[in-house]
C-alpha cells in the first residue's frame, strides 16, 4: 500500500478536480441555459452532454485583448 501512496493520492485528487469541474460547469450551463428560457440539466445529463467534454479555445499568441471582447 505504501509503495503505491503516491499515485493513489495524485488519482484521488484527479477525481476530485474532475468532479469540481464537473459541477461547476453544470451550474455555469444552466445558467446559461435559464438565461435563454430553456430548461436546466441534471448533472447526470451535463456528463453526457457533449458540452462537459468540449474546452474553450485560446486567442492566438499575440493577438489584442480586443479580439477576444474581454478585457483582462
Amino acid at each position: 500500500m505504501y509503495s503505491r501512496s503516491l499515485g493513489l493520492v495524485m488519482g484521488l485528487i484527479f477525481l476530485l478536480s474532475w468532479l469540481a469541474q464537473s459541477i461547476s460547469g453544470q451550474s455555469a450551463y444552466n445558467e446559461e441555459q435559464l438565461a435563454q428560457l430553456r430548461e436546466p440539466i441534471s448533472w447526470g445529463g451535463y456528463l453526457s452532454s457533449a458540452e462537459l467534454w468540449n474546452s474553450p479555445e485560446s486567442k492566438p499568441v499575440g493577438a489584442p485583448h480586443s479580439s477576444t471582447g474581454l478585457e483582462g
